[in-house]
Order: structure tokens, then C-alpha cells, then sequence
């Protein structure tokens, strides 16, 4: 059980590892004070560059898979996905609300995607082909991040996934879900009053 404990802190601690602060430090910039003020990889393009803010989707992603892969080496029995799942749900929480930056953090998108490859890649590869296609057509992340979180408890739920405790997947769904929409409140306000920016465009 000490293990089990060790390796969900573990999670949380990996995901709150704040890359796309970091990256701006290292051009001395804030990404706090920048853009839209997020760490995240969207407002880390559109301040630092399109080149920065792909390395830093593509950390946030690594750093879900991370935790989930640790769990699976330790626990590699399929009676111990609780472990896998909380270690997803701690990496996520620690990219949301990071202890470094006073329990301030992402929006999670990026986090949760890796969780999701690491435990169900059909579903979530399914969901990145969504936001693909959204943000494609109508050009803003937000709302393909919002219709693909959306959409991932349906596909968990009405797809059969290998996986050996169907109703824990369930859950994580959820929780995936509620965290990403939760975040993206203020996207979607600026979605309905039509002041959203698009991709390309800068943030004031």
C-alpha cells in the first residue's frame, strides 16, 4: 500500500513540473504575465513561438503517459488499474494546480491526452482526431479541446476498451471531462461573446 501511495504522489508531483513556465524563464518571460496568462502550450505559442509551444505539448503529454507507465511497471497485474487510473488523475491535478506556481496551473488538455494514450489509446487517439477536425475547421483550440473532452466518456462508455475494470475507465472519463471543461470557462464565454482568438492570432 506504501507503494501504491508513493507512486500516486509521484504522479502528482511529475505532473506538476510547469514546462511551459519554464520555457518562458529560459527566454526571460513570464508566460504568467503574457497572452492569455496560461502555461499552457496554446498561450505558449502564441508568445514564444509556435517551435516553443510544440515542445511544450509535447512534454505535457510525456509527463501523463509518464506516471501511468511507472504504475504499470510496478503494478503490472491488471487487478491493480486503480493504480494506474489515480496516478492518471494525480498527474493531471498536478498540471492543474501546480505546487510550484502557488497551486496554479494548466488547463490540462495536453496532460490528459497522455493519461488517456497511456490507459486507452483508441479513445483517446478517436478524441485527438475530433479536436483535429474542429480545430481545423473552425480554428479555435479551445473548442476542439472542449467537443473532444466531451466526447471521450461517450466513446469510453459505449466501446468496449481491454481494459480489467471497466467501470474505473468509466470514471476517469468523467473526471477527464468535468477538469477539462471546468478549466476552459472562461473560453467558453469568450466563445459565445465572439472574442475567442483564433489560431494565428495574438493575445492580448
Amino acid at each position: 500500500m506504501l507503494t501504491n501511495i508513493l507512486v500516486i504522489i509521484a504522479g502528482y508531483f511529475i505532473g506538476a513540473i510547469p514546462f511551459g513556465y519554464i520555457a518562458g524563464k529560459m527566454r526571460g518571460i513570464d508566460i504568467r504575465k503574457e497572452g492569455s496568462g496560461n502555461i499552457g502550450s496554446t498561450n505558449v505559442a502564441r508568445v514564444l513561438g509556435k517551435k516553443t509551444g510544440r515542445i511544450v505539448q509535447v512534454l505535457d503529454i510525456v509527463k501523463g503517459i509518464a506516471p501511468v507507465l511507472i504504475a504499470y511497471i510496478i503494478f503490472p497485474d491488471q487487478n491493480e488499474m486503480w493504480v494506474r487510473v489515480a496516478a492518471g488523475c494525480a498527474v493531471i491535478a498536478g498540471h492543474n494546480w501546480t505546487i510550484f506556481l502557488g497551486f496554479k496551473g494548466g488547463k490540462g488538455v495536453n496532460t490528459s491526452l497522455g493519461v488517456a494514450l497511456a490507459l486507452m489509446p483508441v479513445p483517446a487517439l478517436l478524441c485527438f482526431a475530433i479536436w483535429a477536425v474542429v480545430v481545423k475547421i473552425w480554428k479555435y483550440i479551445s473548442l476542439g479541446s472542449i467537443i473532444a473532452s466531451a466526447a471521450f466518456p461517450f466513446f469510453v462508455f459505449f466501446l468496449e476498451w481491454p481494459v480489467s475494470n471497466p467501470m474505473i475507465a468509466k470514471i476517469l472519463s468523467i473526471v477527464v471531462a468535468f477538469f477539462i471543461i471546468i478549466r476552459h470557462r472562461s473560453n467558453i464565454k469568450r466563445l459565445f461573446n465572439g472574442t475567442e482568438p483564433k489560431i494565428g492570432s495574438s493575445t492580448k
